[in-house]
């Protein structure tokens, strides 16, 4: 019982990743063409977590502030969450899908997911 409820977690952990990698991609495509003002990292050494704040500068219109929580990991650092205007990407995910696995569970919120990220995909591939 124990070994089905792993594999199904990473199940859902893999679709959630698919799901994040193409909201982050997107978020940044917005931007793509805008200068990037990178803040001062503030970190020591020893830090195994930061956070890596850029404003998008945009031609008349206020920056908008880009946050990047990173970890770092025997791999190397990684982006385990961005912000957009303070708003956490993965925070919004976590509101959003704690109803619908609370209703149907890990399976059914996996399935949910496979099916947004297949239809992301035949949109994606159809722009092309």
């Amino acid at each position: 019982m124990e070994e089905g409820r792993r594999r199904a977690e990473k199940r859902l952990a893999a679709e959630f990743r698919t799901l994040i990698v193409r909201t982050y991609t997107a978020a940044l495509q917005a931007y793509s063409g805008q200068k990037m003002d990178f803040r001062p990292l503030r970190a020591r050494p020893e830090d195994t977590e930061v956070i890596v704040s850029v404003r998008v500068l945009q031609p008349g219109a206020q920056p908008v502030p880009l946050d990047y929580a990173m970890e770092k990991t025997a791999q190397g650092w990684k982006i385990y969450d961005v912000s957009v205007g303070g708003v956490s990407l993965v925070a919004n995910y976590r509101t959003a899908f704690a109803p619908r696995l609370r209703d149907s569970g890990i399976d059914g919120l996996t399935a949910e997911l496979q099916g947004k990220n297949r239809r992301a995909s035949v949109q994606a591939a159809a722009e092309k």
